[in-house]
């Protein structure tokens, strides 16, 4: 006869291992290059408000580094700053997609906002594979963020290229005329990495630094694929004479780009009389005083040039032209304003003047050019 027996549980535990894996990284890239790593292991660099993508297989190191196919359970990306101690987790878009040549066959991408970090900084980045069967594996690597920052390649007027100087590097154009201005973006490292691509925005900002005045100027900025560089003209031809402080600014993607600022001084124009006529001709100056002598009763022709200050040349004023002609009697100190017939006429300045009325004396005459309400130059003669 057997014995009866009660019912015993025995409890115990196990884990069941699942096959380890590898990461095998095929590509980290920014939106402008595919990054390379350096140093000693997986150190990457980008700009400060770039999103990173990725792309990488994995292996089952138990079973002769076969691929493994199909998305998996979950991806954990985390980060811990390398200078504060801050850990945090990243959002991501990671998923599995097959070859499309090769059969049996695929990777792993995705990307990571990474542009959530608002400044430069390193950090450890831990990207986390979970899937079922397989024991979860990480790969980790360290990102230093750099800024970007704007660089002058040139600054020109259409005369030719301005060249700063002074002790505060400020650049010199003659008032009307607009300045041209290739840049390049860079980092601030001098690592060579380069934003090559257009902007959503750009915006040009002036602070007048005698007067205080401060606003936008309008522009026509481009980016210029071949070069790398980013060019336009902002159009200073309607400010007035004076020095600002000019700054440049974009909006490319999340970047975080330094502007760029500059002095600026707005000169008046130069002038060249090139002829002066009464009814009976040429006049010419006296050789003592530098007089021109005309007869009571007559009007003056005359014809000038209005030049670049910086570089010499010619310059057109084209709409918006005004003259005033003011004259003052040297020996009565009697002032007042003529009236004329001056006019532009591509770069020639010409016109009559009405002294028919004045009486005898030495006079001084003063005609000043302007562009809207702006002073161009003026002309002066005896």
């Amino acid at each position: 006869k057997f014995p009866n027996y009660d019912l015993d549980l025995a409890y115990f535990t196990f884990y069941l291992r699942g096959n380890y894996t590898e990461i095998n990284m095929i590509s980290v890239s920014d939106p402008e290059e595919i990054l390379t790593p350096s140093g000693i292991g997986y150190n990457y660099t980008t700009f400060v408000g770039a999103d990173l993508t990725f792309e990488f297989n994995m292996t089952d190191t138990e079973a002769g580094n076969n691929a493994i196919l199909g998305d998996a359970d979950e991806y954990i990306v985390t980060f811990k700053n390398l200078n504060t101690g801050v850990i945090g987790v990243l959002q991501h878009t990671f998923g599995f997609y097959f070859h499309p040549i090769i059969p049996g066959y695929g990777t792993y991408k995705g990307n990571v906002s990474t542009s959530v970090f608002s400044d430069i900084d390193n950090y450890l980045i831990n990207i986390t594979v979970v899937k079922l069967n397989y024991e979860n594996v990480t790969f980790f690597f360290n990102l230093t963020m750099v800024n970007s920052r704007i660089n002058t390649i040139s600054i020109s007027n259409l005369n030719g290229d301005l060249i700063p100087s002074g002790v505060n590097n400020y650049y010199n154009s003659s008032i009307v005329l607009d300045i041209n201005i290739e840049f390049n973006i860079t980092d601030t490292d001098s690592l060579n990495k380069l934003i090559a691509r257009d902007a959503q925005l750009y915006t040009v900002r002036y602070t007048n630094l005698g007067t205080g005045e401060n606003g936008t100027i309008l522009h026509n900025f481009a980016f210029n694929s071949p070069s790398s560089t980013y060019i336009g003209t902002i159009i200073t031809s309607g400010l007035p004479v004076g020095n600002y402080l000019i700054n440049v600014s974009v909006i490319i993607l999340k970047y975080k780009v330094i502007p760029l600022t500059f002095n600026l001084t707005i000169v008046y124009a130069d002038s060249n009389n090139i002829l002066i006529t009464n009814p009976g001709g040429q006049l010419k100056p006296s050789s003592i005083d530098n007089f021109y002598d005309t007869f009571i009763g007559s009007n003056i022709g005359i014809e000038f040039n209005i030049l670049d200050a910086h570089f010499g040349i010619t310059i057109q004023i084209g709409a918006s032209i005004s003259y005033s002609v003011y004259y003052q009697n040297i020996d009565t100190l009697e002032s007042g304003t003529l009236q004329h017939t001056l006019s532009e006429i591509i770069s020639l300045h010409s016109g009559s003047l009405n002294i028919s009325l004045l009486p005898v004396g030495n006079y001084s005459f003063s005609i000043i050019v302007a562009k809207s309400t702006n002073n161009v130059t003026s002309v002066n003669f005896l």
